[in-house]
């Protein structure tokens, strides 16, 4: 029999303060409560951000999770690991919520010029990706608390990235990918201007 895995995404980026805090915070204290009371002993898998390195409401508001999640791993001897993800992209993603793909890709299939605040690095994560990362911490869950960056080697310019989304609607059927990020930013422009 296997054992139970219970993967911990519940959070708010967007809201007042108290909002973002309850997402995250008051969430891990219920799931860690209820834990207690059942008394199982569940491998925990926590989906944070590189933002719990940062002082804004949100990134606090992950490393207080991330406390209380590593009190219980002691307390309670169960496996928690913790994925401080960086930018998720991925079909069908929000646009105007929190990741600049989803915005890009609605507003070029939309026809709609796009307009960078801030040209910048940035590192990009495919969800297929992660998830095939989340499957491979079930399969082999590692011991005590541990805190884990996941990233890609996929960092672009955003004036690169508006500049490679911008190609795809001229794009032929058949021609070739550049890379597998190209492929996967593709898949996900491909979701917006087939479907809306």
């Amino acid at each position: 029999m296997g054992s139970d895995v219970v993967i911990h995404a519940a959070g708010v980026n967007r809201g007042t303060d108290q909002e973002i805090i309850v997402g995250s915070v008051i969430t891990t204290h219920n799931l860690i409560n209820h834990i207690e009371r059942t008394k199982r002993k569940p491998h925990i898998i926590f989906i944070s951000s590189i933002q719990a390195e940062n002082d804004s409401v949100y990134g606090k508001s992950k490393r207080l999770a991330e406390i209380i999640l590593e009190d219980a791993s002691k307390r309670l001897a169960i496996p928690i690991a913790v994925l401080r993800l960086t930018n998720v992209f991925g079909e069908r993603g929000k646009p105007f919520y929190n990741s600049v793909v989803a915005n890009f890709c609605h507003q070029i299939a939309q026809g709609k010029d796009i307009q960078i605040k801030v040209d910048k690095k940035v590192q990009l994560l495919y969800i297929q990706d992660l998830i095939n990362i989340i499957m491979q911490e079930i399969e082999n869950p590692g011991q005590g608390y541990t805190i884990k960056t996941i990233s890609s080697d996929d960092e672009i310019l955003v004036s690169d990235l508006a500049a490679m989304i911008k190609s795809f609607p001229a794009r032929k059927a058949r021609q070739l990918f550049n890379s597998s990020f190209e492929e996967k930013l593709y898949a996900t422009y491909c979701s917006y201007g087939l479907h809306e």
